[in-house]
């Protein structure tokens, strides 16, 4: 990815946070001198703090611009260990309107602890001769401690792209983690906006799986969108409901499910009127409170053209689940070598091949030890259930688990009373492989709860 020193600044996926407020967050912190220890740190969030300038050496749009570069440095590195928090995301950690504490000693640290980060970047840019110096820091929060600090030289804002660059690298390589398959999560909350496109629904024959309906059919998506970048989980669930419907309750992380498809409604039109937007369900008839498991309702109907939380289509839902790829699944060919084993697949998805839970929390999850075709050597004793959110690889726009742990709900279906359905995608932690192929659907009625059923949040944009 290439930044362009612009007021307006582009990241490669877009990734919008769900604020409270959209003030900008303007920490204006400066660096100090110290020595680099040996010790290597551990695994934790990175705050990248907006740069610091003396008046005139740059503008605000450049000083963010600079800090940007070391953004997209840190959430590059080789199996990254941490989660960068981006200006928005702090704005929201901290609330709408909220100013930092007055800085006492270490303002650097002290800003890290009110983020809620392990370690802080701090950056200042000072004109030297007819150049540019800019000078970053790097602090753990945890032990008041200056972990390194880098310069980068230029004779013109353009040239300290390549310059900052190679300082950030330098500066934040001690926290690149060596653990294969570790990913960063998003932060709870965050969304992935989907630029108009077109893609080929269906499967080819000849893919195992593929049923007949699956036919090839050329779809165009219109207007871009606003996606969940992870299944909503149950702690976001408790946010405008206070029910625990979930049977693997107790994982926060993990997503909710047992949710029927007018209760998932209720939630969508909770969050919308949270954000001040319209209301994109209409729920006649109901009785009970979503989630406590005596929810009902005579008839729910979608608004058309809504432009609040709504569940994706079923279009919306396998354009971006396959983020450009036209294999089978999340990697390109299914490559089967038992019912619930295929060969890559795991490295995306939880699913029956892969979803044995560990020792801790196996006495909550479903016995699995005897479902055909899961990997030679997989034990017979095994519980399997969900995992938590976004801890597998994403896809090529930064959306997590679209097939895998559990499947999802979209507003894809037919009638609106007590027989309507609706169509599911994706599969779940039960699921054979062929399930979770992008071209696979299942078709659930509104009032299904099931364990491995769930949801993620939608919304068109302009």
């Amino acid at each position: 990815m290439r930044l362009s020193p612009a007021p307006s600044l582009r990241r490669e996926h877009r990734v919008a946070i769900r604020l409270a407020g959209l003030a900008a967050l303007a920490l204006g912190l400066w660096a100090c001198g110290g020595q680099r220890p040996e010790a290597r740190p551990e695994a934790g969030r990175v705050a990248v703090l907006e740069v610091m300038a003396p008046p005139g050496a740059l503008t605000d749009a450049e000083a963010a611009w600079v800090a940007e570069l070391v953004r997209s440095v840190a959430v590059r590195l080789p199996a990254p260990r941490f989660a960068v928090l981006t200006p928005g995301a702090m704005t929201a950690l901290l609330g709408p309107g909220q100013p930092l504490a007055a800085c006492v000693g270490s303002c650097e640290v002290e800003t890290g602890r009110r983020l809620g980060a392990d370690y802080v970047v701090s950056g200042e840019v000072l004109p030297v001769g007819t150049g540019l110096r800019v000078a970053l820091s790097l602090h753990a929060t945890g032990a008041a401690t200056l972990l390194g600090a880098e310069q980068a030289s230029a004779n013109t804002v353009a040239e300290l792209e390549g310059a900052v660059t190679a300082a950030a690298t330098r500066l934040l390589k001690p926290l690149a983690g060596r653990e294969a398959g570790w990913v960063a999560r998003p932060l709870p909350g965050a969304v992935v906006r989907v630029e108009p496109g077109a893609f080929v629904s269906g499967s080819p024959s000849g893919e195992p799986g593929r049923q007949s309906h699956e036919v090839q059919t050329p779809v165009r998506i219109d207007r871009p969108f606003l996606l969940g970048a992870t299944e909503v989980t149950q702690a976001e669930w408790r946010r405008h409901f206070d029910t625990r419907p979930s049977r693997f309750d107790g994982c926060d992380d993990c997503p909710v499910e047992r949710v029927s498809f007018a209760e998932v409604a209720a939630w969508l039109n909770a969050a919308s009127a949270a954000d001040g937007l319209p209301l994109c369900y209409q729920l006649l008839g109901c009785s009970g409170t979503p989630g406590a498991g005596d929810h009902r309702c005579a008839e729910v109907r979608s608004v058309p053209r809504c432009t609040g939380w709504r569940l994706p289509t079923q279009d919306e839902w396998a354009y971006a689940a396959r983020a450009g790829e036209t294999g089978a699944v999340p990697g390109g060919a299914l490559k089967l070598r038992e019912e619930r084993d295929a060969a890559g697949l795991g490295e995306h998805a939880w699913y029956g091949g892969n979803s044995a839970l560990g020792t801790t929390s196996a006495g909550t999850g479903v016995p699995c030890g005897d479902w055909p075709g899961r990997p030679a050597g997989a034990s017979a004793t095994a519980h399997c259930g969900t995992h938590p959110v976004a801890g597998l690889r994403p896809n090529a726009w930064g959306l997590y688990d679209l097939v895998g742990n559990v499947a999802e709900w979209t507003d894809t279906g037919s009638g609106a009373g007590p027989k309507a359905a609706r169509s599911v995608r994706g599969g779940g932690f039960r699921s054979p492989a062929v399930a979770l192929r992008f071209a696979a659907t299942a078709r659930s009625g509104l009032t299904t709860r099931a364990d491995d059923l769930g949801f993620r949040r939608c919304r068109t944009v302009d």
